[in-house]
């Protein structure tokens, strides 16, 4: 779903759209490569693989409830499966690998910038 989500949407939008659909990748794939060297790859996996399932359930069960609609007019809005992947990614690391506070800042700072370009990409809405 992230690969998939990366090529299709980074076709489209401006640099700091695509640099959220980049980051949506690259957190979770960095807490995977964290996670294996660790030898929990596994566990991690099944844990972001969980996370999705539990996003797209709700996307779905959600239908066409106004908070599920998006600002540019799609549906399956909420909620964000960029951010969540990348929040994903950044308590990762943010728990298993990064032991400095720069470090952690900077995991969930770039999750939010994830969030920040959905936004901007007018995909999704603050609220």
């Amino acid at each position: 779903m992230v690969a998939c989500s990366l090529v299709t949407s980074a076709q489209a939008g401006d640099s700091f759209t695509k640099a959220g659909d980049v980051l949506e990748a690259v957190l979770p794939a960095a807490a995977m490569v964290c996670a294996a060297r660790k030898q929990n790859f596994g566990p991690a996996a099944w844990r972001f693989i969980g996370q999705e399932v539990a996003v797209q359930t709700s996307k779905y069960a959600l239908g066409n409830a106004a908070i599920n609609q998006r600002p540019n007019g799609g549906t399956h809005g909420f909620p964000s499966g960029h951010t969540a992947a990348a929040f994903y990614g950044a308590s990762y690391l943010s728990r298993q690998c990064m032991h400095t506070k720069g470090g952690k800042v900077l995991a969930f700072g770039l999750a939010a910038l994830v969030g920040a370009s959905r936004v901007h990409g007018d995909n999704h809405t603050v609220g």
